[in-house]
C-alpha cells in the first residue's frame, strides 16, 4: 500500500520501465513516499504518472529521521521536536520569507545524542503561510542543490549537480 524511497533510485527505476516498455500494476499501492533528496515538479509528476498515484515528500536525513513533512496542502510543515533554522552564508539566521539559506536543525527529540544546530548541507527558505497555515507550523520550502556539490573557485555560488546536469540536458 505504501511505499518509502528516495526519488533517485525510484527515478532509475522508471526509466528502466519505460525503456523496456515494461508493464507494472501494483494495485495496492496507495501512495509513495519520497525522502533523502530533492526532487523537482516534473519528477514528481513522472513518479505520480508511472504508478498512478500521489506523492508525499518527506524530509529528513539518515542521522535524524523526518525533520518536515508534506501534508495535503503540498508545503512542507516543520514537525513539532525539531527547530529548523536558515542561515545566510556569514552564518547569520535567515529573516525573512523567500530568501535562501543553509538549513542547520535541532531535533528535540534525540535525547542520547542530540543534534543542536546542526548544518544538514541541504538549502532551503523559509514559506511565509500565515492566512493558510490551519496547522500552526513553520513551513520551509526546500531547494535544489547541496553544500558538497558547490563548485570551488567560482565568485558566485554554483551547485555542480545542477550546473553539469543543465550542460546534459
Amino acid at each position: 500500500r505504501w511505499l518509502h524511497i528516495s526519488p533517485n533510485p525510484l527515478l532509475q527505476h522508471i526509466k528502466i520501465i519505460k525503456e523496456n516498455d515494461i508493464k507494472i500494476r501494483m494495485d495496492s499501492l496507495k501512495y509513495i513516499e519520497c525522502t533523502g533528496n530533492y526532487y523537482n515538479d516534473d519528477e514528481r509528476a513522472l513518479i505520480e504518472e508511472t504508478f498512478q498515484v500521489k506523492t508525499v515528500n518527506q524530509y529528513g536525513s539518515i542521522e535524524t529521521w523526518p525533520l518536515a513533512y508534506e501534508y495535503l496542502d503540498n508545503k512542507m510543515h516543520v514537525l513539532d521536536n525539531v527547530i529548523i533554522e536558515i542561515l545566510d552564508d556569514q552564518n547569520y539566521p535567515v529573516k525573512e520569507y523567500n530568501t535562501p539559506g543553509n538549513i542547520v536543525i535541532t531535533c528535540l527529540g534525540l535525547k542520547t545524542m542530540p543534534f543542536i544546530r546542526y548544518k544538514i548541507g541541504d538549502y532551503g527558505e523559509y514559506i511565509n503561510e500565515e492566512n493558510s497555515n490551519e496547522l500552526n507550523t513553520n513551513v520551509i520550502k526546500l531547494l535544489p542543490g547541496r553544500d558538497v556539490n558547490i563548485l570551488k573557485g567560482v565568485d558566485q555560488k554554483v551547485f555542480g549537480n545542477i550546473f553539469f546536469s543543465k550542460i546534459v540536458q
